[in-house]
């Protein structure tokens, strides 16, 4: 008998949300079920990004609720409801408190509860993001042959020709303000001592900031403003001796690029205060948190004296901690 399978639901699959989904089908029987599929389907369905549609996302799961059909979303953004004293985000706050009251719907996390104190009120709970569990092996063979220098990459070798014996820092994936790219530039460009023996280079497309990349490349920093590969973006994980993740404070959120760069034991610079920062405390990740006034020198020589991070131990610990709490959820044993 064929296996009943549990619906994927996204709006679109733009971002990461086709790598989110074709995840989650590896980890348990599912598949992507359309809109129309979702009103009366008997197993549970997954929304797996609550912001791309709140709406349907309400209505959909207090439909389901009536007929005692299962309904769970993944919420990646907790926060601003609760940092941002809108009419908006008054609305979100009271529509999860009200989901959180109908046992068939299970709002969830992408990052644990306890990184604040009130996200408890609008989730029935959570998993790890699935972006610091998801390296596959062959993804971490590449990244180790091209660390190792077993695996040629024109891409490793035009770094390392660049830097010229500097460490490197690397922002990847794709670059705005949000992302931090002006605290990036603007560090590199205003502290000779880090030029001197720091490398930054982004790899990803840059919305904007036309002048600061300008002079940013001026002053010596190296640009790949383009869309890049996945072998690309392991050979950028491979090139670097830490990974810019010190994002805006308005992108206070769970980090892909953070969670990539954990796993492939690369440590991450990071804004102090952050949720990720609250994360790397708990799980007691080693991570170098600043604010923007002693991002220099010193800062960045003191950490990189410290041990590497395992970061095979912190995945399949993740790992396994969000497929149990991802099962409870949808009642799947």
């Amino acid at each position: 008998m064929q296996q009943k399978k549990i619906g994927l639901y996204a709006k679109h699959l733009t971002g990461h949300r086709k790598e989110y989904l074709d995840f989650i089908q590896e980890i348990i029987p599912s598949q992507q079920s359309s809109f129309k599929n979702l009103f009366l389907k008997k197993e549970p369905i997954i929304f797996l990004m609550i912001e791309d549609s709140p709406l349907t996302y309400l209505f959909i799961s207090i439909y389901r609720s009536i007929f005692q059909l299962k309904t769970v979303g993944f919420l990646f953004r907790p926060l601003p409801i609760f940092k941002k004293d809108t009419f908006r985000m008054k609305i979100k706050y009271l529509f999860l408190r009200v989901l959180k009251l109908i046992p068939k719907i299970q709002t969830i996390l992408i990052v644990p509860d306890s990184l604040h104190i009130k996200f408890e009120k609008i989730c029935d709970g959570w998993i790890y993001d699935m972006q610091l569990w998801d390296i596959s092996d062959d993804q971490l063979a590449s990244y180790k042959d091209l660390r190792a220098n077993y695996t040629n990459s024109s891409l490793v070798d035009k770094i390392k020709l660049i830097a010229n014996g500097r460490k490197v820092v690397c922002a990847i994936g794709s670059q705005n303000k949000r992302k931090g790219f002006h605290i990036f530039a603007d560090t590199f460009i205003e502290n000779p001592d880090i030029r001197h023996g720091y490398l930054f280079i982004f790899g990803g497309k840059l919305e904007g900031c036309t002048d600061l990349l300008e002079k940013f490349e001026r002053f010596g920093g190296m640009s790949f403003n383009r869309f890049v590969s996945e072998e690309e973006l392991i050979a950028l994980y491979a090139s670097s001796d830490l990974v810019w993740a010190f994002y805006d404070e308005e992108y206070d959120q769970a980090s892909g690029i953070f969670g990539r760069a954990l796993q492939f034991g690369v440590p991450s610079i990071i804004r102090s205060g952050s949720l990720v920062d609250r994360l790397c405390k708990i799980e007691k990740i080693p991570s170098l948190a600043l604010t923007t006034d002693n991002i220099n020198l010193k800062s960045l020589e003191d950490f990189l004296k410290l041990d590497k991070i395992e970061g095979k131990n912190y995945k399949i610990n993740f790992k396994n901690t969000s497929i149990l709490n991802l099962k409870k959820a949808i009642e799947l044993s």
